[in-house]
């Protein structure tokens, strides 16, 4: 369960401005917090204190400390999945690679990405 990146809203209804600036702030601090390498200590009532939101925000907004995490990663994911699926050879399938250049560059790809996140799963981008 990851509200936090749609924030929680209904296919075809728009997000309430105050609760879009409460994601961003959220998905913010814990930026914060993992560049500081503290993911694997930070509490959310820290989380909730540094955004500037109210107490509990954050379990009303992600449901879970593992759905904010999900949401804070999700762009590295999607970068990565984007490099996957749309990148440029031997990476993607736009150019010409071999199949075994390929699964080489998938492989290269997804173990730069674990190396960058081992730690609590930091949102960092995967080395191309």
């Amino acid at each position: 369960m990851s509200p936090i990146p749609q924030g929680g809203q209904s296919a075809g209804s728009r997000e309430r401005a105050d609760a879009a600036r409460n994601r961003e702030r959220i998905l913010a601090a814990v930026s914060e917090f993992f560049a500081e390498d503290r993911d694997a200590s930070v509490t959310v009532d820290e989380i909730d204190a540094r955004a500037g939101v109210g107490k509990g925000m954050v379990f009303r907004r992600s449901g879970s400390f593992e759905g904010l995490l999900e949401a804070a990663a999700a762009p590295a994911v999607g970068r990565l999945r984007d490099g996957l699926e749309n990148g440029h050879a031997p990476l993607g399938p736009h150019g010409r690679a071999d199949p075994g250049e390929r699964l080489d560059a998938h492989i290269d790809a997804l173990l730069h990405f674990v190396w960058n996140n081992r730690q609590s799963g930091k949102p960092r981008a995967a080395a191309t």
